[in-house]
């Protein structure tokens, strides 16, 4: 029963500090600069890199190299607007480019009218990220089929 106690309290121990590690693994920021454009209207329906149909009314956008699914927040330099957009088709290939935004997207920090600007990219959260901190907030007694020890 001791035996019992202490392996418990142990992994709970474990499972606190993965969980706290992977955490502040999500919470680090790449901060990346460069031009920021957005699609044209005509795209809309056809298939980005990820497979899915791009939306113009979604909030999503096109990298070069960050994982399908990365969720990252793209800010203007000139009037500091911000938003929080999903990564799921590749590009721009334009020099100087880090970034396309949905229509949607670009609305929201007011890029429309203006067609290009220079902005600031910091990535929030990564698809495997949230994943793996989804699975390690799961209590162990409930994981395991288990009921609670009392201590």
């Amino acid at each position: 029963m001791y035996r019992t106690i202490i392996l418990l309290a142990g992994i709970i121990a474990l499972n606190t500090a993965f969980t706290f590690t992977l955490a502040a693994q999500s919470k680090k920021t790449t901060a990346e600069y460069g031009k920021c454009g957005y699609y044209a209207d005509n795209l809309h329906g056809r298939k980005t890199s990820s497979g899915e149909k791009y939306d113009k009314s979604l909030l999503t956008c096109a990298h070069k190299t960050l994982a399908f699914g990365t969720k990252i927040r793209v800010t203007r330099l000139d009037n500091k607007k911000s938003v929080i957009v999903r990564v799921n088709d590749r590009g721009p290939y334009m020099d100087g480019y880090v970034v396309d935004l949905s229509r949607k997207a670009a609305e929201k920090i007011g890029l429309i009218r203006d067609g290009v600007t220079r902005v600031k990219i910091e990535v929030m959260e990564t698809q495997q990220a949230a994943k793996a901190i989804a699975v390690s907030n799961r209590t162990l007694p409930e994981a395991q089929g288990t009921d609670p020890v009392p201590v």
